[in-house]
């Protein structure tokens, strides 16, 4: 069971998809959809392991693949460099007794997007609420200078 995990170079955010079509434990890192992070270096660690399982670098697509050799919790470390520098990401991803994918954590904004949606909405009413105050207060003033110096 694949993921899809991106990594934007301008704000430092990490993102992913989890992809169930492939059959394999695969994961895909990206800077944007068609910017992959290629060549990137990356560590797996199983539960409660302090050595890595895995370690290597994605391929020119940014796709890491593992095999878990038993359930819980694995860690997936990548490091991925652009002309922004260093950009880490390090999912943790839910292994059942089945040696199949449970769940993996997700990015705040992934895990929460409503909340940020209001965010964002809010913001940008306040923002023209301030713009159009703004431009209120402007006219006043220039309309008293204009009515003193006349």
């Amino acid at each position: 069971l694949g993921h899809v995990f991106a990594l934007k170079p301008v704000d430092h955010k990490v993102t992913f998809l989890r992809n169930q079509a492939e059959p394999e434990r695969s994961t895909r890192f990206f800077f944007l959809p068609n910017e992959p992070a290629s060549y990137s270096a990356y560590e797996i660690f199983g539960p409660g392991d302090t050595i890595p399982h895995q370690k290597g670098r994605t391929d020119k697509n940014g796709v890491v693949s593992f095999l878990p050799d038993r359930p819980g919790s694995w860690t997936l470390k990548v490091t991925a460099e652009s002309e922004h520098g260093g950009h880490a990401a390090a999912p943790v991803i839910q292994v059942n007794e089945g040696m199949l994918v449970e769940s993996f954590s997700k990015p705040l904004v992934a895990a929460h997007p409503k909340f940020f949606i209001a965010i964002g909405l809010l913001l940008g009413v306040f923002g023209l609420f301030a713009l159009w105050t703004a431009r209120r207060t402007m006219r006043r003033t220039e309309e008293m200078l204009r009515k003193g110096s006349g």
